[in-house]
């Protein structure tokens, strides 16, 4: 039998390898995968013996091809790991990318997010969009009587994931060296342990610092840095792609993807009926647009009168709703708050969505019938390409006005204000929170493990101009950090600093790029970096701590000292964490 031969040639592969005879081994382990291309110990052996030999492509490909037979294979995925470190992938881009799409595909992610949804009257759930979590599920969960800090834990328990991945301090690296360290004391406890963790060392740079502002939240929680999510939430268009990709579009309301940069058709109008079917209300969005800034509400009757000016210049879309709303006038220049038709043509993406307008079951509260918007935040835990949807809670956000109010614009009775003090909750009752959460536990995995299977860095670098937002540079720029990309990160940095909206942004632009100089061991300008980001903010207390560490690489322990106590005024647990990473002493500073 050919599994018994491929064994038997394995065997006394691993005879000659004992005796250091690597090329006799070789040999062997190389008939093994030819008697048997099933054999997973052979191809294992083989790259572990090509590893040996330095002969770094093919031993990739062999451990490649032990992942292709056992997505779970321990020592394959730890000597890719092993051998990805010691490459010097700056000079690769093509391995660089390579290895980010390793990454996407074998570390543990642990995702906080939530999903805006309409349940309608015969019970199917539509998603409308999805953001990180903590960006705006912890304010409606606070307002309803629910606290994340007592349900999070519950739902990293059920996410089954290894419980050193919930680190105590809150939004911070999940680094290597605190993890080596607690995981040998955890496996001198519990040998079992060992197994468990089988990706470890995989875990490298899985989870990013991200500055949120004060949360109610005392308890352990992670962002997952993976740009596909990142993209997923910021793009409402991307998506609307995952889900058309995942086969999930009934998931959705249905779209007609609008672009921008081709000119005016009023062609458009029968296309987009068309495409999404003839409703009473349309809903118009700008892909990138954050709080429902860029969302309209139009009637069947007003869609020819608005997609023209949709193709206008912000200008002069701003002097055509002046001249049709002057009564509008006032309040906005006094606000400083454009309407949401001009906020979508600030947005940077070339296209809208128009989607058919779907109602929510009318729920009433307080005597009033409003039409909502459902809120379910979850995490979705994903290891080597399983997702399992968690759910964490679920709450209903009201519309300003109820339903049967009359001279009341339509948009103020299907979405919630973003202004913070306006936002009303309600409570779901327990039959239908049931059937939300079931519904989403069947459409969620698919969704997300689709969006995963993205290289969203490869296609970004292919792209000759590609147009994002500034952070989305900074966010580009930090996987390709990661994967030592450095040419595509300086392009990053460069990006970032032109499309940069104003001033008051820019220090971020300098803090990541101090980052990045300090990752380089260029320390004299990461230093440069920090100065600068400190002069457009003074009061960023992680540009400070960040300068700090560069000083202290460069072996400068008094300024290093200064910095960490400037830092420690404001956020003393950060530094504490990042000092524990690097070896700083904290003697007088904390």
């Amino acid at each position: 039998m050919p599994m018994q031969k491929s064994e038997q040639l394995r065997e006394q592969g691993n005879t000659f390898f004992k005796q250091q005879h690597y090329d006799k081994a070789l040999e062997c382990y190389e008939n093994a995968t030819k008697e048997s291309n099933d054999n997973i110990k052979a191809w294992s052996n083989l790259g572990i013996c090509h590893k040996k030999l330095e002969n770094i492509n093919e031993a990739m490909a062999a451990f490649e091809r032990v992942l292709e037979l056992d997505a779970m294979h321990v020592k394959a995925m730890q000597n890719l790991v092993d051998i990805f470190r010691k490459l010097d992938l700056e000079k690769s881009p093509e391995l660089a990318l390579k290895v980010f799409s390793f990454r996407q595909r074998h570390q543990a992610k642990l995702c906080f997010l939530s999903a805006d949804y309409k349940l309608t009257n015969d019970g199917r759930v539509i998603i409308l969009e999805i953001t990180r979590g903590l960006q705006s599920g912890h304010r409606g969960a606070f307002l309803h009587g629910q606290f994340l800090k007592d349900l999070l834990p519950a739902a990293a328990t059920k996410a089954r994931l290894p419980a050193i991945v919930m680190t105590k301090q809150k939004g911070h690296q999940c680094v290597d060296k605190p993890l080596a360290a607690v995981m040998k004391e955890k496996i001198k406890v519990d040998p079992s342990t060992a197994q468990d963790l089988r990706t470890l060392s995989s875990y490298k740079s899985c989870y990013v610092e991200f500055e949120l502002p004060p949360t109610p939240i005392a308890c352990p929680y992670l962002m997952v840095d993976d740009i596909n999510v990142a993209q997923a939430c910021e793009d409402k268009s991307m998506l609307h792609q995952t889900c058309v990709r995942a086969k999930q579009t009934h998931v959705r309301p249905r779209t007609f993807v609008l672009d921008r940069n081709q000119p005016y058709s009023p062609a458009l109008l029968s296309q987009i009926k068309s495409h999404v079917g003839e409703h009473g209300k349309y809903v118009i969005k700008a892909p990138g647009q954050e709080e429902s800034r860029g969302v309209i509400i139009v009637s069947s009757a007003d869609l020819p009168d608005i997609l023209p000016r949709l193709f206008l210049s912000e200008e002069q879309a701003a002097y055509e709703f002046a001249r049709k709303h002057p009564e509008l006038l006032k309040s906005i220049l006094k606000t400083k708050i454009n309407p949401p038709e001009i906020n979508m043509l600030t947005d940077d993406k070339g296209c809208f969505l128009v989607e058919e307008y779907i109602a929510n079951k009318p729920i009433v509260e307080k005597g009033k019938m409003y039409d909502p918007t459902g809120r379910a935040f979850f995490l979705v835990a994903r290891d080597n390409d399983v997702c399992r949807y968690i759910p964490i809670d679920n709450y209903w956000r009201l519309p300003d006005k109820s339903i049967r109010e009359k001279g009341v614009a339509l948009r103020d009775k299907i979405i919630p204000s973003y202004r913070k003090d306006t936002v009303t909750v309600a409570t779901v009752n327990p039959a239908d929170n049931e059937l939300i959460h079931q519904q989403f536990s069947g459409m969620m995995p698919a969704i997300i493990s689709n969006l995963f299977e993205r290289d969203l860095l490869a296609e970004f670098a292919k792209e000759p101009q590609p147009k994002v937002k500034y952070y989305g540079y900074l966010m580009y720029a930090n996987s390709a950090t990661l994967l030592g990309n450095y040419p595509l990160v300086e392009y990053c940095f460069a990006r970032a600093k032109e499309t940069i909206p104003s001033k008051e942004y820019e220090y971020r632009v300098y803090h990541e790029l101090g980052i990045l100089r300090t990752r380089q061991g260029k320390y004299a300008e990461a230093i440069g970096s920090f100065n600068t980001a400190i002069q457009f903010n003074s009061a960023s207390e992680i540009s400070y701590l960040r300068r700090g560490i560069a000083y202290h690489l460069q072996g400068d322990v008094a300024k290093c000292q200064a910095d960490l106590k400037t830092a420690a005024k404001t956020n003393p647990r950060r530094v504490e964490v990042l000092a524990a990473e690097y070896g700083i002493s904290l003697k007088g500073i904390t």
